[in-house]
């Protein structure tokens, strides 16, 4: 029998709630010729989170792309640009 799975733990357990505050997501979805043949899609996020510094925002961005439900689904399938602003 194989040990249970645990789940890797929530992106920013070690934020406070108001230091999101603020935050928003954004999210541009096209379709277009892929690098194969064919079509594909591609994913721009805008990220703003205007309380943290810029250091602390693109850690956690990445933090919570590598834990994501949809980053996980879609890693390596589709082109995903994220910008944070």
């Amino acid at each position: 029998m194989s040990p249970p799975v645990v789940p890797p733990p929530l992106a920013a357990p070690t934020y406070r709630s108001d230091d999101l505050s603020g935050s928003t997501v954004a999210a541009k979805v096209g379709l277009g010729p892929d690098r194969l043949r064919g079509y594909g899609l591609a994913v721009a996020l805008s990220v703003s989170l205007p309380v943290l510094d810029s250091e602390v925002a693109a850690r956690l961005v990445d933090a919570a792309h590598e834990v994501c439900p949809y980053s996980n689904a879609t890693r390596d399938n589709i082109d995903v640009t994220i910008l944070l602003g």
